[in-house]
C-alpha cells in the first residue's frame, strides 16, 4: 500500500506545524520518500495441511489453512477512532504533546 506519509527532517524525525499537528508529505513515489510505503498486504507465510481418514466408506478431508503477516487497512477501526469509540480515545481530552520536531528543528513543545 503507497499513500501520503508524515512530513520527516533530514535526520527522519517527524516534522510538526504552528498549530501542533504532523506536517504531510504528499510524495507517494517510495523510490523517492521511503515513508510512502505504509503497508504491505501479502503475508509473510501461508502455511496449509490437509488430510484425510478413511474407514470403511467412510472418509473424513479435513484442510487447516494459515496466513500469517499483512498489513490491513480497516475504515471500520477509522470510524470508530474518529468517534472516541475505542479505548486507543480514553485520554483524549488530556493535552498531549505528539513527539517530532519544528520546522526550525527545536523540539516540539506545542
Amino acid at each position: 500500500m503507497i499513500g501520503t506519509s508524515v512530513g520527516r527532517d533530514a535526520s527522519g524525525a517527524p516534522l510538526i506545524d504552528a498549530s501542533g499537528s504532523y506536517t504531510s508529505n504528499n510524495d507517494t513515489n517510495y523510490k523517492t520518500n521511503k515513508y510512502a510505503l505504509i503497508g504491505d498486504y501479502n503475508p509473510d507465510f501461508i502455511a496449509n495441511i490437509a488430510n484425510t481418514i478413511s474407514y470403511g466408506n467412510v472418509s473424513f478431508g479435513f484442510l487447516f489453512n494459515a496466513s500469517i503477516g499483512g498489513d490491513m487497512y480497516s475504515s471500520y477501526m477509522m470510524t470508530l477512532l474518529g468517534r472516541g469509540q475505542t479505548t486507543d480515545t480514553v485520554d483524549r481530552e488530556l493535552p498531549y504533546v505528539l513527539p517530532g520536531v519544528l520546522s526550525d528543528g527545536s523540539v516540539n513543545n506545542r
